[in-house]
C-alpha cells in the first residue's frame, strides 16, 4: 500500500502545514464546507488499521521518538481541527497500531511514558485510553504496573473517570488479560493496585454472571475472599461495588457481603460505609437493596465513625438531595459533630443545604434547625472562615429565613442563639413573626437580650433586633425594662450612624426609641460643645505623637487583614510610591505612558465605645455572661422539676 496516497487530503495538508511550520501550537484550521469529508477521514483511521497505519508512519517516517514527544505529535496532528469523542478514537487508533512497527519491548517502554507526562498533555492523551485499549492486547504482567502507574499519576484529579471506563473495556473486550492483571497485582499492599483489582473483580464477575466464564475466575475470586492478606479481603468486598453499578448484585448478595463487614477501626468503618453509600447511588438499584442499605446505615451510624465514613454518607445523601429525595436526610444529623478540618465534608454539606433551599424550603429550615441543635458551634465556625459557605450565602440571601433565624436567637442553648445572631447579621434579616415575639417566655426574651450583648454585629442589625424586642420588652419586669434601655442608649452612642439613623427613622410611633433618640442627640450636642470648648486646646506632651503612632500602627494591622483576605490583592504585586502622583512601567527596555494615580475607598462603621472603652465593653459583656449562666441554670432546674 502507498501511504502517502490515502485518501484524506485535508488530514495531509494539515500534516504538510504542521511540518512547514515545525511550531508546537498550531492554529485549529477553518474546515467550513469540508467538514463532512474530515468526519469521513476521521472516521476512515478508526475503522481501518491501515489507515491508521499509514497515518502513523507518515507522522513519525524514520522513527518512533520513546519520548513524550510522541504523544504530544499525535495529539497536535489532530487536535488543530478541534477535540471531539471522534478525534479521541482517531488518536486511539493511531496509537494502537505501533505494535505493528515497533517490538514488544519498544512498545512497552513507549507506553511507561506516559504517566511521566507533565500537566494537560498527559491528561489530554488520557482521553484516547478506552479506545486504544479496546484495540490492543498488553501483557498481563505489564497491564498491572502500568494501570497502576496511570492511577498514581492521576491521584484525586477528578479527571479519573476515563480510566475506570477503560478498566471496564479491558474486561469486556479482553477478559482473559482483565484475569490475569487481576492474578498479578494480587499480595500488593499499594493503595493504587488493590483499587484497580477491585474493579476488575467486581466488573469481571458481572460479566460472568451475564455469561459463562471460564472456572478461572471462581477460583481467582476465592482466592481473594480467603486471603490472610487484609488488602486483598478489602479488595474482594470493593469489587462490589462495580457488580451493583452493573446491576449484578442481588439482595443475598448483600446480605452475604454485610456479614463481613467489621467496624471496629477506623478503616473498616470507612471501608463499610463507602460500600453500601456507593451501592445506594447505583440508579438502578433495587428496591430490597435500596431498603436494606438504608436500613443498615440507620442502624450503624453514629457520632463516632471515622471522619472517612461521615464523608461517604455525607456525599450519599448530597446525591440523593439533588435529585430531590429526602429520606436520607437525618443520617447527616446522626454523624454530627463533624470536626471543622474536614473540609471536603463540609463542602458536601453546603452542597446539601444548597439544593434543599432550592428545591423544598420546608425542609431545609427543618434540617437546618436539627442540624443547629446537633453541631451549631462547628457551624458557627465554619461560616466565620472567609470565603467559605459563599455559595450557601449567595443562594439563601434571597430566601425568607425570619422565623428560623428567629427562633435559633430564642434558643435554650448557647450556641444555637450565637449562629442564630450570626445568621441575622450576615442574612440581613430586619424582623421576626410578630407570632414568635409574642410567644417568648420571659427567660428565652432575656437570654436572647443578653447573648445580643455579648455578640459582635454591626450597626444597623443590632438596631433591628432590639427594635423586634420592644413589644415583648414593655411588658416584661422593671430591671429588664431599665438594662433594655440602657442598652438602646449604649448602641446609639456606639453605632451613631447605622444603628442612631435606624432608630430616628422607626422612632415615630413608638415612645421608647423616641425618648433613646432624643436622650442620645442631647449627647452629641453637648460633646460637640465640649470639643469645641478651650479646654481641648490644651495639649498632654507625647499625647499627639502617641496618637498619630497609634493611628499609624492600627491602619497597618487593618491593611495587612485586609490584603490577607483579599483575592485581588493576592493576584497583583504590590508597590509603594515614595513619592509622587503618577506611575509608569518599564519593561524589556521600553518606558511606558505615565498613568496618573486613581483614588477608590470603602468605608466601615467602627464601634465607638469599643475603642474609647474597651475595658468598660468588656465588664458589660461579662455581666451578660453571668446573667445568662444564672438563666440557664433557672431552666435547667425547672426541666428536671
Amino acid at each position: 500500500m502507498n501511504y502517502l496516497d490515502l485518501n484524506t487530503p485535508i488530514l495531509l495538508e494539515i500534516l504538510k502545514q504542521q511540518d512547514a511550520q515545525q511550531s508546537d501550537n498550531v492554529e485549529p484550521i477553518q474546515v467550513g464546507d469540508l467538514e463532512e469529508k474530515l468526519t469521513e477521514e476521521l472516521n476512515c483511521i478508526i475503522s481501518d488499521a491501515q489507515t491508521s497505519l499509514g497515518i502513523l508512519r507518515l507522522l513519525y517516517p524514520e522513527k518512533i521518538p520513546n519520548s513524550p514527544q510522541f504523544y504530544a505529535r499525535l495529539n497536535e496532528f489532530l487536535s488543530c481541527v478541534g477535540w471531539s469523542i471522534q478525534v479521541e478514537q482517531a488518536i486511539g487508533s493511531i496509537w494502537s497500531v505501533t505494535p505493528e512497527i515497533l517490538t514488544v519491548e519498544e512498545f512497552e517502554e513507549l507506553l511507561r511514558i506516559l504517566p511521566s507526562i507533565e500537566g494537560y498533555p498527559f491528561f489530554k492523551s488520557l482521553r484516547s485510553l478506552p479506545h486504544f485499549l479496546s484495540r490492543v492486547k498488553l501483557r498481563p504482567e505489564f497491564a498491572a504496573e502500568w494501570l497502576s502507574s496511570i492511577m498514581r499519576r492521576i491521584g484525586n484529579d477528578l479527571a479519573s473517570g476515563v480510566f475506570w471506563e477503560s478498566l471496564g473495556i479491558i474486561c469486556e473486550k479482553h477478559p482473559g488479560i482483565a484475569l490475569g492483571t487481576i492474578h498479578c497485582l494480587y499480595g500488593s499492599d499499594d493503595d493504587s493496585d488493590v483499587a484497580i483489582a477491585a474493579f476488575l473483580l467486581g466488573t469481571l464477575r458481572a460479566l460472568a454472571k451475564q455469561k459463562k466464564m471460564s472456572d478461572d475466575f471462581d477460583v481467582l475470586e476465592s482466592e481473594y475472599f480467603t486471603s490472610t492478606n487484609a488488602r486483598m479481603r478489602s479488595a474482594y468486598r470493593r469489587s462490589w461495588v462495580q457488580t451493583a453499578q452493573r446491576g449484578q448484585m442481588s439482595l443475598e448478595d448483600l446480605q452475604k457481603l454485610a456479614e463481613q463487614f467489621q467496624l471496629k477501626t477506623p478503616v473498616e468503618q470507612h471501608e463499610a460505609f463507602w460500600i453500601v453509600c456507593r451501592s445506594l447511588l447505583v440508579p438502578t438499584i433495587p428496591q430490597e437493596n435500596y431498603d436494606f442499605c438504608l436500613t443498615w446505615l440507620m442502624t450503624n451510624v453514629s457520632a463516632g465513625i471515622s471522619p472517612e465514613a461521615k464523608y461517604s454518607v455525607v456525599d450519599c445523601v448530597a446525591q440523593y438531595v439533588e435529585n430531590n429525595n429526602l429520606e436520607l436526610l437525618d443520617l447527616v444529623v446522626n454523624i454530627q459533630p463533624i470536626p471543622i478540618e474536614n473540609g471536603g465534608t463540609w463542602g458536601r454539606l453546603e452542597h446539601i443545604l444548597v439544593s434543599l433551599q432550592k428545591n423544598n424550603l420546608e425542609a431545609f429550615t427543618e434540617f437546618f434547625t436539627k442540624l443547629a441543635n446537633a453541631n451549631a458551634s462547628t457551624l458557627l465556625a465554619i461560616m466565620h472562615e472567609p470565603r467559605s459557605f459563599e455559595w450557601f450565602f449567595n443562594e439563601v440571601n434571597s430566601k425568607d429565613l425570619n422565623e428560623m433565624v428567629g427562633k435559633l436567637c430564642f434558643s435554650n442553648d448557647s450556641k444555637c442563639r450565637k449562629l442564630g445572631l450570626f445568621l441575622f447579621d450576615k442574612l440581613q434579616v430586619t424582623s421576626f413573626p410578630d407570632v414568635l415575639v409574642e410567644n417568648l417566655s420571659e427567660s428565652n426574651l432575656c437570654l436572647a437580650f443578653y447573648e445580643i450583648q455579648r455578640t459582635h454585629m454591626n450597626g444597623g442589625s443590632i438596631a433591628n433586633i432590639l427594635i423586634c424586642l420592644i413589644p415583648k420588652i414593655l411588658s416584661a419586669e422593671q430591671s429588664l425594662q431599665d438594662d433594655f434601655y440602657d442598652e438602646l442608649v449604649l448602641q446609639a452612642k456606639n453605632y451613631s450612624g447605622l444603628c442612631l439613623e435606624e432608630f430616628e427613622r422607626r422612632a415615630e410611633g413608638i415612645p421608647l426609641l423616641q425618648k433613646v433618640t432624643d436622650t442620645v442627640n442631647n449627647y452629641f450636642t453637648l460633646l460637640k460643645d465640649i470639643h469645641n470648648s478651650s479646654v481641648c486646646a490644651m495639649d498632654v506632651p507625647g499625647y499627639r505623637l502617641a496618637r498619630r503612632n497609634y493611628a499609624r500602627r492600627f491602619n497597618n494591622e487593618v491593611s495587612k487583614g485586609a490584603e490577607e483576605l483579599s483575592v485581588f490583592s493576592q493576584l497583583c504585586k504590590k508597590y509603594r510610591l515614595l513619592y509622587g502622583r503618577s506611575w509608569r512601567t518599564f519593561m524589556q527596555g521600553n518606558l511606558g505612558e505615565s498613568t496618573a494615580l486613581k483614588q477608590f475607598s470603602n468605608s466601615i462603621e467602627m464601634p465607638r465605645i469599643e475603642l474609647i472603652d474597651p475595658e468598660g465593653m468588656a465588664f458589660r459583656r461579662l455581666h451578660a455572661s453571668a446573667q445568662i449562666d444564672a438563666l440557664s441554670k433557672g431552666i435547667v432546674l425547672e426541666e428536671e422539676a
